[in-house]
């Protein structure tokens, strides 16, 4: 076993040596499964001056908002609230406020790296979003449903007490 298991990893850190890690720490959480990514042991030992080959695509997702890294090129999608769902391409070594949009000056770059985002979504189970997908929104209505169905139980409970409560000091005045 690998002792130098307890980082919190960036890229799969592999300073002993030991291969692919079946566990690995991410702040308090025990993580089970083997981490994705080259090993940075190359660079930190001087063996290689990049982490990742210039042609391989390195892919994001998160919460409907998509991109893909390749080379001096960038394929962005930014969802609802930020953005409108339209794929872009970027040189961003030449532009990196990604101002000028050559999806269609470069539409073979754009296709190119359209297919290896969807070659990515395929190979890590990435489970699109759809275009009016709103992660607030999505957050805000499991937060109501939460609310709503725990603290239901103890309103009416309260209520009943309440309602109860009155019942009692109604029949003793009466008496």
């Amino acid at each position: 076993m690998c002792e130098y298991q307890n980082f919190i990893f960036i890229e799969r850190i592999d300073l002993a040596n030991c291969g692919a890690i079946q566990y690995y720490r991410v702040l308090d959480w025990w993580i089970a499964g083997t981490m994705t990514g080259p090993s940075i042991y190359p660079l930190l030992t001087d063996k290689a001056d990049k982490i990742y080959r210039e042609d391989g695509p390195i892919g994001i997702e998160a919460a409907g908002h998509g991109a893909l890294y390749k080379g001096d090129y960038k394929l962005v999608r930014n969802g609802k609230p930020y953005g409108d769902g339209v794929w872009r391409l970027y040189n961003i070594s030449i532009d990196p406020g990604e101002t000028d949009d050559l999806s269609e000056s470069q539409s073979s770059k754009f296709a190119e790296l359209i297919v290896d985002y969807g070659n990515y979504t395929i190979e890590y189970g990435v489970l699109e979003m759809g275009i009016n997908f709103e992660p607030f929104n999505e957050i805000q209505n499991k937060v109501r449903k939460l609310l709503v169905g725990s603290i239901r139980p103890w309103f009416i409970g309260i209520l009943l007490i309440v309602f109860g409560a009155f019942i009692v000091r109604k029949i003793r005045n009466r008496v």
